[in-house]
């Protein structure tokens, strides 16, 4: 065999284990980024050569920053796409990439791009995106992550199967030099980016200026190393978060959409808000507790982009110690201490939640959305209505309704501030409105629900929260004040 032939079945192999590996559907799609530079070109060949079952679309992103030659670029992938029989779809970048001082704005053109990856994934249901890094990149990565100050999963780099954002990254066992040699073998032309050669990003700075050291340093090998180094990492990662998922189990409890309270990561998917036991959580040791908070951050702000290492080493020594203050968190996540536990949610999605809400001891209540409870409280016809419908399908089986109530339909009443909001307004003493704020701190209600507990209020001027009972097996437990299960509490 050639060496042309044997550099091919050294590429082939390398690549076709990562997808392997995947375990894809036959017919899931593969979106393959074609930028038309040497590593995307030769990944579509490659994949190409595989004869996957799996159908190929070829992905373009225009950033139009070049002019001629961005346009040049799509030209060439298109051709290249219509050459093999494959579908392309290409996107255009608006100029808003480029900053008012005529810069551009690298980290906007990676989220502009990755906004058409992701509406496309969603296109094509069950895809993945097939991306064209390679050993040079890995190694750029790391050494970027190394100098941000990154933990053990930011110095691993990027991993060759992201199962969670269904990425795949073939190439990443596989040298530049490697690739292009095959291409020029096999005769097949690649573009150039000119602005690669250009010092004006972080990224070209350190291919540009400081890989040249680190090759007369050590050796052109350098890369390599760092690769294996990476998979090395990548397995250690692996471990610590099945570790950190078995710990999670003692300290996390979740709360979902449709009134379940699970232990654990697994309920991440449905969760609305976090409770972390902070008993718990301290004797967790501190390597899995910053793994657990990472996927609760990052599941409940919807994006792990925001978080840094300095951010979940002052929330976890927030949450372990309790002195130190609590640092900013991502997107509109809130905190909330409470008792022995430590509270956490996206503002902006649990106020637009209404459900059942199971407290600590299984009890289940009431609770409306935001939006809704302001209604109600301006008075708006069709917010009572849709409550009062919301609490009439609550009702069944109650343990609130009091003991010879003289009334059956009881009125609806929200608590906040010092006084209560009533559709039948009646005074209530100092003593009872103690009482209920006692009951919902007993009940460890997180402090952004209390306002949108409903409760119901009878004739006689007696109160109960709006619930059902306890789940099967759950144990009965005692409120403020001496309300149990058989009273209104």
């Amino acid at each position: 065999m050639s060496d042309t032939g044997l550099l091919e079945r050294r590429l082939l192999t390398a690549a076709g284990q990562v997808i392997e590996k995947a375990g894809l559907e036959p017919s899931c799609p593969l979106l393959v980024a074609v930028s038309g530079g040497s590593d995307s070109v030769a990944l579509l060949l490659l994949l190409t050569r595989l004869k996957l079952p799996n159908p190929l679309h070829v992905v373009h992103v225009n950033h139009g920053l070049r002019g001629a030659e961005s346009d040049a670029d799509r030209d060439y992938v298109v051709r290249l796409a219509e050459r093999l029989e494959l579908p392309c779809h290409v996107f255009l970048l608006d100029d808003r990439l480029v900053r008012r001082d005529g810069s551009f704005s690298e980290n906007a053109a990676r989220e502009a791009r990755w906004a058409h990856f992701l509406a496309l994934q969603k296109q094509l249901a069950g895809s993945w995106l097939v991306l064209g890094q390679q050993r040079e990149d890995q190694a750029e990565t790391m050494l970027l992550h190394l100098f941000r100050g990154a933990a053990l999963q930011g110095l691993g780099g990027m991993r060759a199967i992201d199962a969670g954002r269904r990425i795949l990254r073939p190439l990443l066992a596989l040298g530049r030099g490697d690739l292009r040699s095959w291409l020029t073998d096999l005769g097949v032309a690649w573009r150039e980016d000119s602005s690669n050669l250009e010092a004006l990003q972080l990224r070209n700075s350190l291919r540009l200026r400081l890989a040249p050291v680190l090759d007369s340093l050590f050796d052109p090998g350098w890369p390599r190393r760092l690769a294996t180094s990476a998979s090395l990492l990548h397995e250690d990662e692996e471990l610590l978060q099945r570790e950190a998922a078995v710990a999670a189990l003692a300290c996390l409890r979740l709360h979902s959409r449709d009134g379940r309270r699970t232990a654990g990561l697994r309920g991440l998917p449905e969760a609305i808000l976090a409770t972390l036991e902070l008993k718990a959580y301290r004797r967790t040791a501190p390597a899995l507790r910053r793994r657990i908070l990472v996927h609760l951050l990052a599941w409940l702000a919807g994006d792990a982009r925001d978080l840094n290492a300095a951010m979940l080493l002052g929330l976890d020594a927030h949450l372990a110690a309790g002195a130190s203050p609590c640092p900013a968190l991502p997107g509109d996540l809130l905190l909330h201490r409470s008792g022995g536990g430590c509270h956490l949610w996206s503002d902006s999605v649990l106020a637009a939640w209404s459900g059942v809400f199971t407290c600590a001891g299984g009890r289940r209540i009431a609770v409306c959305s935001r939006e809704l409870e302001e209604a109600w409280r301006s008075g708006a016809p069709e917010a009572r209505d849709e409550l009062g419908q919301l609490v009439a399908d609550w009702s069944i089986g109650y343990t609130s309704v009091p003991r010879n109530a003289q009334d059956a339909a009881p009125g609806i009443c929200f608590l906040r501030g010092r006084a209560p909001h009533s559709d039948r307004q009646r005074p209530s003493c100092r003593a009872d409105r103690e009482r209920e704020r006692r009951l919902l701190q007993s009940l460890h209600i997180p402090a952004a629900l209390r306002s949108r507990v409903v409760w119901l209020e009878w004739a006689d001027g007696r109160r109960g929260i709006a619930g059902l009972p306890p789940e099967a097996g759950a144990p009965p437990t005692k409120g403020a004040g001496g309300w149990s299960h058989d009273e209104t509490w």
